[in-house]
């Protein structure tokens, strides 16, 4: 079965919970990106300006963006690319996407660190009750490996948000490591990391039941303790909408590589016949379908997060559009990474 990216997150205390679907008025493809007007600061459909989040200049924010799992886990963008710390940046509500150029990927910033690096722990907790890091002088001297241990065994303390955490299948990439233990910070139980901070709410509120598990907006945060660039956070003028087209002739030999993002089926679809009228496998690990690449033409489909590649073969069309570039059968998707991540950032190039 088709897997997506899911997460127990929610909202911050002064955002309303996202709409369930896009609608086309409120956000678009661009020709390498997506635009969204959601985050402008205006009423909904009240103004065309927004941000886009592209593939632009070879930093692939757009894909990456999709791979963390788009904006029902990351959140709306709220601001244009940036410099920071010598890195290329954006914003969304939940995080801040920063371009690693030598791993060619993004990944999170730590916000939370970077907050408390800039003198802010007390305004977070009294504003935002997020708890304060605790002291990490005794680290001086571990290992790396010891370190990562102690932090994770402060989620112990309270079962509902270290399940929240381990719900990730990647949790180090979208929250780091815990730096709080769970603090009692009057409406919720609260544990920081270094990249947001998990609630467990005492009593209802607008955002989550009694009891329930929401996340932070780190990246709200960082924008409202005035840290982000503020020609950054200037709304654009809305580009014009352009689904990008992959194409290719011949054999496939011809084809570009093209980078972009990989997905699975598995049992729904089992026994059904392909395009190439044969029988779907699940187990098969040499197939997967392709809306740019001829039937019966080989790809190597590379991780780009670890190198690892399988060569297939495609044999079947999908449902599915840039960035999303193959869906992989699930044997296939096995062989480079955990089949729960449900979408992995990739190359795919004909085998020549």
């Amino acid at each position: 079965m088709k897997t997506r990216l899911t997460l127990l997150l929610a909202l911050l205390l002064v955002v309303c919970k996202l709409p369930a679907s896009a609608d086309p008025l409120l956000d678009y493809d661009t020709e390498n990106g997506h635009f969204y007007t959601q985050a402008n600061g205006r009423p909904l459909e009240q103004s065309p300006e927004g941000f886009q989040i592209s593939d632009d200049d070879g930093v692939f924010f757009w894909r990456d963006y999709l791979w963390f799992g788009g904006v029902q886990v990351l959140g709306y963008p709220i601001s244009r690319r940036f410099e920071w710390d010598g890195f290329v940046c954006q914003a969304t509500q939940r995080a801040i996407l920063q371009w690693d150029a030598g791993a060619r990927q993004a990944r999170l910033a730590n916000v939370l660190d970077q907050m408390s690096a800039l003198g802010r722990d007390n305004w977070l907790r009294e504003a935002r009750l997020v708890p304060r890091p605790l002291d990490q002088s005794v680290e001086k001297g571990m290992s790396p490996a010891q370190v990562t241990a102690r932090r994770l065994s402060l989620l112990d303390a309270n079962p509902a948000m270290r399940a929240a955490y381990y719900a990730a299948p990647e949790p180090l990439a979208l929250y780091g490591l815990p730096t709080s233990e769970a603090t009692d910070v009057g409406q919720a139980y609260a544990i920081r990391t270094q990249r947001g901070v998990i609630y467990r709410w005492k009593d209802a509120v607008p955002w989550a039941g009694a009891n329930q598990v929401s996340v932070g907006n780190a990246g709200e945060l960082f924008k409202e303790a005035g840290f982000l660039p503020a020609e950054a956070t200037v709304p654009e003028s809305p580009p014009a909408p352009r689904r990008p087209v992959l194409s290719g002739r011949g054999s496939g030999r011809d084809v570009a590589p093209v980078e972009g993002v990989a997905t699975w089926y598995g049992a729904d679809f089992q026994g059904r016949l392909m395009t190439n009228r044969e029988p779907y496998n699940m187990h098969d690990p040499t197939t997967t379908a392709s809306n740019a690449h001829p039937i019966g033409s080989l790809l190597r489909v590379t991780y780009l997060t670890s190198g690892a590649y399988v060569i297939v073969r495609v044999t079947d069309r999908g449902a599915f559009r840039y960035p999303i570039v193959v869906d992989l059968s699930y044997a296939a998707f096995s062989r480079l990474a955990d089949p729960r991540r449900g979408t992995i950032p990739v190359r795919v190039e004909p085998v020549r």
